[in-house]
Formats: C-alpha cells, sequence, structure tokens
C-alpha cells in the first residue's frame, strides 16, 4: 500500500487473483475500475475497489459473466 492509502496494479493482482490485464481491460470495457494515479502516472486503486473486485472474482468463480455483474451495487 502506497502512503496515500491506496494500492498499486501488482498489488492489487495479488488482492484480487485478477491479472493487470484483465484490469485494463475491464477499465475499458466496462468503466470499472477506475484507478486514480500516482505522481508517476501509474494506476493507483482504493480499497473499496479491491473489496467489490474481490467480490466479483468470487462470482466469477461461480460460474456469473463479468458484464453482468460489474455494475452490480
Amino acid at each position: 500500500m502506497t502512503s496515500s492509502g491506496v494500492y498499486t496494479i501488482a498489488e492489487v493482482e495479488a488482492m484480487t487473483g485478477l491479472s493487470a490485464e484483465v484490469l485494463r481491460q475491464w477499465e475499458r470495457r466496462y468503466g470499472f475500475p477506475l484507478p486514480g494515479r500516482d505522481e508517476h502516472g501509474d494506476r493507483v486503486y482504493p480499497r473499496e475497489q479491491i473489496d467489490k473486485l474481490r467480490l466479483l472474482r468470487r462470482l466469477m468463480d461461480l460460474g456469473f459473466r463479468p458484464g453482468k455483474i460489474v455494475h452490480m451495487e
């Protein structure tokens, strides 16, 4: 975790089991997650988005498709 309370894409990969490529693809395709950028322009993710990504991963493991669940609240 960075000093500002956000996580790098590598940390999110490790925490969620979703690859950086999947995270970037979902960002383009579904508009989620919506990472911020650090001072170097690298993606950083708040904890709330990581929690939702973990839930999405569990639902996908149960057979749900990302396009059907990514915008669920």
